[in-house]
């Protein structure tokens, strides 16, 4: 998994992990919201309920008058928040009462009217609500108490808020469906543009790269009847036995040129396999970026770059000298676009400067290959020299395809 994949895949967890607790702490504020409006609604109601217990008793000063019981019910069937009705008086004990479930009384109503006792009740405290008032009626010899069991919580409102959260749900599916097809669609386009070609330059196309370059133990008989392969491997083997030389011919003058202030160039590779195994291991992208010019540089000039690389680089211990006119620096953690990039400016900086040559760059990176130094060497080298031969680009990537590449390493003989 590539950087910017981790670094999605971590930003998606962060989201919906918020995501879905916001829609949590929404769901018990929409609980606690309905429960507060319904307690409020349920004072309302007991009001308009002794209003109606006053004036339906009005009628015939009684309760157990056909329009009482009339009145009353028809107010209970239009309110089904109201569960239960009580009225009580000290000296004749229930004058009325109604419920939907005679639960509400833990004892039987019957029990409670012979022994003109007032019931106890069996209320759930979060979804049931036990309002009690006085009522003083004029024409009635004394006060009533009246009880009323008002609903605050329902299933009804329990669904209302499931729907609610479902709607979200759906809306949050929809918009991961919809990320992660433009992800796929840009993953696309950029693996369809990567196969397209093998070669960029800050202008044209440049092609003619093979796509895959082999180090000197992959080269089989196959494919020795590629030009271009048998040229590599011929450059590789000369190529080691000018390292070797150097190898045995360092001195102990540091690890810096004093021509330079840039790293000597016998040390190149080994820091270059070094920065290759990091890279490896924390699955992070590494280009090279080789700077030249097709004639070589006087002192001065020669100078005057690699202090300007030094400075504009920063990394003095990633920069070395490649020879009379060349000049190599390491890039970690940085993809071939974005080397290009640096390139560019790069070079802006050497036009600006007194040096009297026309450098150009060539790169080329690790780009999810496991690799060696010598064959992006290879490639970074190979991409300068297209550079130097075209009149039009300044600077010339090397991209290969590591599925290409991979594929190419597990079926090799």
């Amino acid at each position: 998994m590539r950087p910017m994949e981790k670094k999605l895949n971590r930003a998606y967890l962060v989201f919906s992990l918020c995501f879905f607790l916001g829609l949590c702490l929404w769901g018990i504020l929409g609980i606690n919201r309905i429960r507060n409006r319904n307690i409020e609604d349920g004072h309302s109601t007991f009001n308009r309920v002794k209003d109606t217990i006053l004036a339906s008793y009005l009628v015939d000063n009684r309760f157990d008058s056909p329009y009482f019981k009339g009145a009353l019910e028809t107010l209970f069937n239009r309110e089904p928040s109201l569960r239960a009705l009580l009225i009580y008086s000290s000296t004749n004990g229930i004058e009325y009462f109604f419920t939907h479930d005679s639960s509400y009384f833990l004892m039987p109503i019957e029990e409670c009217l012979a022994m003109r006792k007032k019931p106890e009740y069996n209320i759930e405290g979060f979804s049931e609500l036990l309002l009690s008032s006085s009522l003083l009626i004029p024409t009635a010899p004394s006060g009533f108490e009246v009880d009323l069991i008002y609903q605050t919580f329902s299933r009804s409102h329990i669904i209302l808020i499931l729907k609610q959260i479902l709607l979200a749900l759906i809306g949050f599916q929809i918009l991961t469906a919809l990320l992660l097809l433009v992800l796929q669609l840009t993953s696309g386009k950029g693996k369809a543009a990567q196969n397209k070609q093998e070669d960029i330059s800050l202008g044209t196309e440049i092609a003619s790269v093979p796509d895959i370059l082999l180090q000197k133990e992959d080269l089989k008989t196959t494919y020795l009847d590629k030009p271009s392969e048998r040229e590599l491997k011929e450059e590789i083997e000369a190529e080691d036995k000018v390292n070797l030389s150097k190898e045995g011919g360092r001195t102990t003058g540091g690890l810096f040129s004093e021509r330079s202030g840039l790293g000597w160039e016998a040390y190149l590779e080994e820091r270059l396999n070094a920065e290759l195994a990091r890279a490896a291991s924390f699955d992070q992208d590494l280009t090279c970026a080789v700077f030249g010019s097709s004639a070589p540089c006087q002192e001065e000039d020669y100078r005057i770059v690699g202090k300007k690389i030094i400075e504009f680089f920063k990394f003095q211990d990633l920069a070395f000298e490649l020879g009379d006119s060349c000049f190599i620096v390491i890039l970690p953690n940085l993809d071939l676009d974005s080397g290009i990039l640096k390139a560019e400016e790069f070079l802006r900086i050497l036009d600006e400067s007194s040096v009297h040559y026309d450098f150009k760059a060539g790169l080329s990176s690790r780009n999810g290959r496991l690799l060696r130094a010598n064959l992006i060497l290879k490639e970074t080298k190979r991409s300068l020299e297209k550079a130097l031969e075209d009149k039009e680009n300044r600077i010339i990537a090397f991209r290969t395809d590591p599925v290409k590449f991979r594929h190419f390493i597990a079926t090799k003989d």
